[in-house]
């Protein structure tokens, strides 16, 4: 019983580091809130990063957040009735079709992870009464340079440990884990590795273009902090998370 319960308390102080990412939350030090370091090198930084869960009742099971240098640009859960709608910033023709189209690559995007999520679920064995809790995450980013190039990473966990990858070098997907071989051959159809490319290759870069007139980017203020302290309960089991 103890086992377990400390099984369940790391998987829930993973998926509360993980929200902590994706929603921009800062732990304070003696040297100030964390920041991404692309902001200060002239770099532009967009990251889409998604969180998919089972058995924790008190989030969305589905959350995606687009960020530009930890700014939060475009964000949707499974709970909100519609998708994020185009902020009036964004007043062109071409911006708003760029807009349109990222609404749309979120039901795409969705549809893979939850196609990871399932695999991993089975792979792992994560079934009965190991399908209460369970994370799958994943984190696509591009770099653009001062210089003009650009450079891009994705990357899938599950309960923590590296599940899946993308060699952009190699042009495949590439499985570190025996369990991830399934999901691997899935994701290599012909269709979904141009996708991939073309994303991080062309459109993640256009996405940049667009979202780095945004007000919050442009004001660049100082990112909200947070702290959160739990109180200890008799017969408790207390983890401490360190990020």
């Amino acid at each position: 019983m103890c086992a377990e319960a400390m099984k369940k308390s790391n998987l829930l102080c993973l998926l509360l580091v993980y929200l902590q990412q994706v929603t921009m939350v800062f732990t304070v030090s003696d040297e100030g809130p964390e920041r991404d370091s692309s902001a200060d090198s002239g770099s532009l930084n967009l990251c889409i990063s998604v969180v998919k869960t089972s058995g924790f009742n008190t989030i969305p099971e589905y959350i995606q957040k687009n960020t530009l240098n930890d700014v939060t640009i475009f964000h949707y859960d499974s709970d909100m009735d519609s998708k994020m709608p185009c902020p009036d910033w964004i007043n062109s023709t071409a911006a708003r079709r760029e807009w349109n189209y990222m609404q749309f690559q979120t039901d795409r995007i969705s549809y893979h992870i939850t196609q990871g999520f399932e695999s991993a679920v089975q792979q792992f064995n994560r079934t009965g009464s190991l399908a209460d809790r369970n994370i799958y995450q994943a984190r696509g980013c591009c770099v653009l340079y001062p210089n003009g190039t650009s450079a891009s990473s994705l990357t899938h966990t599950f309960n923590g440990k590296d599940f899946i990858g993308f060699d952009f070098d190699r042009k495949t997907f590439v499985a570190p884990v025996h369990e991830a071989v399934v999901y691997k051959h899935q994701r290599e159809t012909r269709s979904s590795l141009f996708n991939v490319l073309h994303f991080f290759g062309t459109q993640c870069v256009q996405n940049i273009q667009l979202f780095k007139t945004a007000p919050a980017i442009l004001e660049r203020k100082v990112p909200e902090v947070r702290i959160f302290q739990q109180k200890k309960r008799a017969g408790s089991v207390t983890v401490t998370c360190h990020v």
